[in-house]
């Protein structure tokens, strides 16, 4: 079903005090008395107009420009909120934006907008120098611009911004460059020469960024910017093809994928698509792989008799290692510098590739892990069972498994073991109880999870955590 975008309002209030030269807007230079209460009049009737396009829907923001909105008075603007929220019905985190021009704004008056509603000002700086700002045509000077900064910070509005304009005629980089870094200074309300350091070190920033591409040979980037120096990390291929053989092809499998640039989604249903071929190959008889039946017999592990109670102890404290070794070589890895670019090729890939790394070569190695993890597993897995079958690799395990993540809890080492627990112990009951209503009960949970516990168990034991 089509769903209507959310409902915005621009409300125009055409005076200035004078008009700039370099406006193209509709706008004129303010002649004696502004009718305040009759325009707004005229704009609410106009509003009343346009309701039906509204078609049920409230509005999500509210942005009132220019012109010079700020001349208005603080009747004539609580007027106007008034009569627009008597008529259409407004979102409870709707923003309410008022230009304002420093050369306009006085403490009661921009106190008296917030009363009325405005919870964000936007105001029109453009420089903080003032030849500038005289050759721009505007009607403040830079220490109106700070007092009306100031102003804002004093009556506590949620939010302000302030507008520059960069590339003005004779302006030097330098000029532009101080320009945003006293902006900075009265947003934060922070000292002018930290401010100066931060624009300094967003500008060594880019300035790695944009030569960076060029230097990626392999090299030690010794010096791209002012105390910045890089490294191109080659990626680490093959790591674990000699560590376990056993998973080649799946190290071969994710060299092609990750070189063909094959990621989210399409990757998981490529995966599940060749297991799913994979189950259904094993499962013919002439494939030598058991067929229905899998492979049974498993009586003996290293000489050992795997129905010896010594024998199923030692397997069970190997499972019980395992897991705390993945454990372990899990929490190493995400508190390291590799662990924070897998974040980062998780959130931002293509700004990770922009940085110097290659992603590709960190994917296969994490791939290669995990099938490395699998086959450990799975080699513990089938002595302590004594039977393996094709169904294994059918896909509703690996719905089980994601299902454990999200109930877990996602982005979490300590979430998927938590979440394992959970629904296997809800297998255990429910497969004995209702054996035939495990999978829609195993559906519903997943549904239940993502609308009602996103960030799963762990996250809901740190919410409680913090109150």
């Amino acid at each position: 079903m089509l769903q209507l975008p959310p409902l915005s309002l621009y409300i125009h209030v055409p005076w200035c005090v004078q008009k700039c030269p370099y406006c193209d807007f509709n706008s004129h230079a303010q002649k004696g008395e502004l009718p305040h209460l009759e325009y707004v009049a005229a704009l609410l009737e106009d509003l009343e107009q346009d309701l039906h396009w509204a078609q049920g829907r409230p509005l999500s923001s509210i942005f009132i420009g220019g012109g010079t909105p700020s001349l208005l008075s603080v009747d004539a603007m609580q007027a106007l909120l008034d009569g627009v929220r008597a008529r259409i019905a407004l979102t409870p985190d709707c923003e309410i934006t008022m230009e304002a021009n420093p050369g306009t704004v006085e403490a009661d008056k921009f106190a008296g907008f917030q009363r009325a509603g405005i919870n964000r000002i936007s105001i029109g700086v453009q420089s903080f120098q003032q030849e500038k700002l005289t050759r721009l045509g505007r009607i403040h000077g830079p220490e109106e611009a700070r007092k009306a900064a100031a102003l804002a910070h004093a009556i506590k509005l949620p939010t302000f911004n302030l507008d520059l304009m960069h590339g003005l005629p004779g302006q030097s980089l330098e000029q532009a460059l101080d320009d945003l870094a006293q902006a900075i200074a009265l947003d934060q309300a922070e000292h002018i020469s930290e401010a100066r350091g931060e624009v300094q070190r967003v500008v060594e920033i880019l300035e790695a960024a944009a030569c960076a591409p060029a230097m990626m040979q392999g090299q030690t980037l010794d010096y791209i910017a002012t105390n910045i120096s890089g490294k191109v990390v080659r990626e680490p291929l093959g790591v674990f093809g000699g560590v376990a053989p056993f998973n080649f092809p799946a190290l071969v499998f994710g060299w092609f994928a990750f070189r063909s640039k094959i990621k989210g989604v399409y990757f998981s249903i490529m995966t599940q698509a060749l297991t799913y071929a994979g189950m259904l190959l094993f499962f013919r008889n002439e494939t030598g792989f058991g067929g229905n039946n899998g492979f049974t017999g498993f009586t003996t592990l290293l000489g050992f008799s795997v129905t010896e109670t010594s024998t199923r102890i030692a397997l069970f404290l190997a499972t019980v290692l395992l897991l705390l070794l993945a454990f372990g070589t899990g929490f190493a890895l995400a508190k390291s510098k590799f662990g924070r670019i897998l974040t980062a090729v998780r959130d931002a890939e293509n700004r990770l590739t922009f940085c110097g790394y290659d992603p590709r070569g960190f994917k296969l190695l994490v791939w290669t892990l995990s099938a490395v993890l699998c086959g450990l597993a799975g080699a513990l897995y089938v002595p302590q069972v004594g039977i393996i079958n094709p169904s294994e690799m059918s896909p509703t395990n690996s719905i089980e498994a994601a299902i454990w993540v999200a109930l877990g809890g996602r982005g979490t080492l300590i979430g998927p073991l938590l979440g394992a627990g959970l629904v296997n112990g809800m297998k255990s009951w429910f497969t004995v109880a209702f054996p035939e209503y495990w999978l829609f009960f195993l559906g519903a949970l997943f549904i239940l999870v993502t609308l009602y516990l996103p960030k799963g168990v762990v996250g809901l034991l740190k919410k409680r955590g913090e109150q």
